[in-house]
């Protein structure tokens, strides 16, 4: 890893979440970097579980339609805690509208902040009338679901959603925990000073090559892997399955685990440095038990 990393509260949160991981060499190699620095480790305290939990905010990415993942995480949620998506709900599973509406709501009181993901990209260009995307969006990405669940939505409900899109945020720096953190779908833009900007700022100043540049690049495909995190700010993305545990790259976390392929969504608590791991049969499993015991409470 060739970033300097200026907070050591980094070292420390990265440090945890590959122990709770249990991904020894990555581990073994952020102990490594701390020493070189002489940055101690921090020991973890007891907590007092009579206290009361102080709001953390957390980051997840890529639910792709999968209803039963997203309501895994909201309930994990204290009342004051706050959740940022990093995009792609929609496409792959069958429930990518009932997800955003669902997101929708929770934006509005504060609870959840979402942030738009190459798969929202191609459906508000195609609702915008690009056929280019269009044909992007259906072959191959999933959009043809997605199409056929929001045409059935009222034209008025139609409209909200492509307002929502319209106005949802391409990239953003938040703070959690005394540390920042560069929040985007696939890649930072260098370039860009502003703290946050949305699908339609961007679009109104002529920027949607760096809108497609943000959400759609990968290492080493289209971009050098050192050119994905913001400079000098720790950053965290989806958008590339791991298909494993969460990924540390040089100077980001790659947290997109490939629920959408039947196998893990990770939960990051930015704010305590730990990551919970959801199995997709797990969640599965789960859901089915919750519907038999809802029939069963309904005879």
């Amino acid at each position: 890893d060739n970033i300097d990393y200026k907070n050591p509260i980094t070292y420390n949160r990265l440090l945890k979440l590959y122990k709770e991981a249990k991904d020894k060499q990555k581990a073994n190699e952020i102990k490594q970097k701390m020493l070189e620095k002489n940055i101690a480790e921090e020991q973890s305290v007891p907590t007092d579980k009579s206290k009361t939990k102080k709001p953390c905010v957390y980051v997840c990415s890529d639910l792709h339609g999968k209803y039963d993942a997203y309501m895994t995480v909201i309930e994990r949620l204290g009342k004051d805690d706050k959740l940022y998506i990093l995009g792609d709900v929609i496409d792959r599973g069958d429930d990518g509208i009932k997800i955003l509406q669902d997101i929708m709501e929770r934006q509005k009181d504060g609870q959840v902040e979402f942030l738009m993901g190459n798969h929202e990209h191609l459906m508000m260009q195609t609702l915008l009338g690009n056929k280019r995307y269009e044909d992007i969006w259906f072959k191959g990405n999933g959009g043809d679901v997605t199409y056929k669940e929001f045409e059935k939505l009222t034209p008025e409900k139609q409209e909200e959603m492509k307002e929502f899109l319209m106005n949802t945020a391409i990239y953003k720096q938040i703070e959690a925990g005394n540390q920042d953190y560069y929040l985007v779908h696939a890649k930072a833009i260098q370039d860009l000073d502003e703290t946050s900007q949305t699908f339609k700022q961007m679009m109104d100043n002529g920027q949607e090559l760096k809108i497609l540049e943000t959400l759609e690049s990968r290492a080493p495909k289209h971009c050098k892997e050192e050119d994905i995190p913001k400079k000098d700010m720790f950053t965290i993305i989806g958008h590339t399955p791991t298909f494993n545990t969460i990924e540390l790259g040089k100077g980001y976390i790659d947290i997109d685990c490939g629920i959408a392929y039947g196998e893990q969504l990770a939960l990051v608590n930015l704010t305590e440095g730990e990551v919970q791991y959801f199995n997709a049969e797990e969640i599965k499993e789960k859901a089915k038990s919750k519907t038999k015991e809802d029939d069963e409470q309904d005879r």
